[in-house]
């Protein structure tokens, strides 16, 4: 029988015909057996718990609203401006919907758990039967995977994970939004959040072909604070109703996608007073305002661009496994643009398709495979239907090396180095008012010097590049330099040579520490080295008009020491002490 069977189990009343003496000596015996059982549970019920991860508060939802790959936190906001993060795209695998059962009584969340509760933010109470879901990202994984589940009588959730990793949680009801919130969890620990159900408005309109008008059918709506399969689909007239736009948030960016054309995102507003706002995406478009309700927004779609094409070497023979990208920026807000792209693998042939682009803005067309240089290639705004690139010739990978030296003509190390094709004027046609003609897959690298002041830039096709050399107070170096198809062009040397250098030394008790790490840092870290075997250390580059703080730290001793220090005033920190963490800075 189990504990929990046990625990449950109502007290015998009846009483045999035996003598009382019998009776009092078998209900010691039961007693002494049940305390024996008993015991053992009660131990693991009440011993220590699993060590619990970062938890993410449990407060109302967020008001920060982000893109697919730029982001924004809406107009009308001091900060809004693009932030970098994760990217949520389409929904990385099948999602599946699961009820969670209602439990017997309370028991403790086993490890490797992530709970959630969702509750109403008026009244404060549980909701019941209300959609959840995880998208989870475990470390070492490739993709995040989806779930969808059910709250229980008591507004909860639970799912199993692995590893570490993170947890974005979304929940809704008929009426009413939360989220999203990320919960980061490690190995068999157990995390909680809680999900505030919010007051959410309806929202109608129609998804319609923006070349001749037609409605489209089968089109998905959906908002970005939602959950990625809160989704509603248009009917045969291309109309749809979204019951839960979440109003108390300043703006949201709604998305639209059907089968067939490129995708469209548009910000929108409804106030908690109920007007409302389809935000114009360019300066030649005027805001759509209105105050009836329901809100109503009409969205047009382009046609969808497929641009296909072949991977071939030099000789013309195919390249399987090339992989190929497009990347286009199309205006949300004439300040703010969102990314519109797409991969695909070549097959054994070498060929390769992108599909779903957008064919009112212009892609950038990377295609590279190991061993090659990458091809870049511009596919102009226009065209819909299928673009066929032809052969795409890779030619064979050009690698650059150098060194870079400080104005003593020793090594600087930790530094960080770019370099940056120099660019080629390539037709884009003519731009339409959607197209932000932006490009970041256009060969740009950038690595930091090892302890040797060195760096080596692989995978480079032919061409004029600019190497700069950047600290935390800007470029301090820059220089062109050319490789050629499959060649290596070593021996490029960057000198700085009014680069400020910092000089000095670690120390403990018994003297000078070799191998310590120093991390010099202003408004962030701008280098970390190691010292040497008499436990100097060197940092050039740096700016003499600021202070820098330096952390140190022993790996062998696990000693630390932490100073403050101009460039020029030759810094000894020394590490140690009673406590581990003694640190002072002192001219050598």
């Amino acid at each position: 029988m189990d504990r929990t069977t046990r625990d449950q189990r109502p007290p015998h009343s009846q009483r045999s015909a035996g003598t009382t003496a019998g009776v009092g000596l078998l209900l010691i015996l039961l007693g002494g057996l049940a305390t024996i059982f008993l015991l053992p549970d009660r131990a693991n019920e009440n011993g220590p718990a699993a060590p619990h991860a970062r938890r993410a508060p449990a407060e109302s939802p967020r008001d920060v609203v982000l893109t697919p790959a730029a982001a924004d936190r809406g107009p009308g906001r001091a900060d809004a401006a693009p932030t970098a993060g994760r990217a949520r795209g389409a929904v990385a695998s099948p999602t599946t919907i699961e009820r969670e059962p209602d439990a017997v009584a309370p028991s403790r969340p086993t490890p490797g758990t992530v709970v959630v509760l969702v509750r109403d933010a008026d009244s404060g109470r549980p909701v019941a039967d209300a959609h959840v879901e995880l998208i989870v990202s475990e470390a070492g994984t490739d993709a995040p995977s989806t779930h969808r589940k059910q709250t229980d009588a008591r507004g909860k959730v639970r799912l199993a994970v692995k590893g570490e990793g993170s947890v974005l949680v979304s929940a809704w009801t008929e009426d009413s939004t939360g989220g999203p919130m990320e919960v980061d969890f490690e190995d068999r620990a157990t995390e909680s959040c809680t999900i505030a159900l919010q007051r959410a408005a309806a929202v109608e309109g129609q998804i319609f072909d923006a070349r001749d008008g037609q409605p489209i059918a089968g089109a998905a709506v959906s908002f970005w604070t939602f959950a990625e399969t809160d989704r509603v689909l248009t009917d045969s007239a291309g109309r749809f109703r979204h019951p839960r736009f979440p109003v108390h948030t300043t703006s949201q960016q709604m998305r639209v996608s059907a089968p067939g054309y490129g995708g469209a995102v548009r910000y929108v507003e409804i106030t908690p007073g109920g007007s409302w706002t389809l935000f114009a995406a360019h300066d030649g478009e005027a805001d759509v305002r209105g105050a009836s309700a329901p809100a109503r927004f009409d969205v047009g779609l382009t046609a969808a661009l497929d641009v296909t094409g072949r991977a071939v070497d030099p000789a013309g023979r195919p390249i399987a496994g090339a992989l190929a990208s497009a990347e286009g920026y199309f205006r949300l807000l004439p300040a703010v643009a969102s990314r519109d792209g797409g991969e695909a693998t070549a097959d054994d042939a070498g060929r390769f398709e992108l599909s779903g682009l957008r064919s009112d803005i212009g892609h950038a067309v990377s295609i590279g495979a190991p061993g090659f240089a990458p091809a870049l290639l511009e596919v102009p705004s226009g065209p819909e239907g299928v673009t066929d690139l032809g052969d795409v010739v890779l030619d064979p990978a050009a690698t650059l090396a150098g060194v870079v030296v400080d104005a003593g003509g020793l090594p600087v190390e930790d530094i960080e180095v770019r370099l940056r094709r120099v660019a080629v004027e390539r037709d884009r046609g003519d731009l339409s008012p959607l197209d932000a003609g932006a490009r970041v897959q256009t060969g740009r690298f950038r690595q930091r010097t090892d302890s040797l002041g060195t760096f080596l830039f692989d995978a480079l096709g032919a061409g004029e590049y600019e190497l700069t050399v950047k600290r935390d107070r800007g470029v301090i170096a820059r220089l062109q330099t050319r490789v050629d198809a499959g060649e290596l062009a070593d021996g490029v040397r960057v000198d700085l040579p009014d680069s400020l250098v910092l000089l000095g030394r670690v120390r403990d008790d018994d003297g000078a520490v070799a191998g310590a790490t120093v991390a010099v840092s202003r408004f962030g870290e701008v280098a970390r080295v190691t010292t040497a075997s008499d436990g100097s250390f060197r940092v050039a580059g740096l700016d003499d008009a600021a202070t820098y703080e330096l952390a140190v730290s022993d790996p062998e001793s696990g000693a630390t020491g932490h100073a403050v220090a101009w460039a020029y005033e030759e810094p000894v920190v020394r590490i140690g002490g009673p406590d581990g963490r003694l640190a002072r800075s002192e001219r050598p």
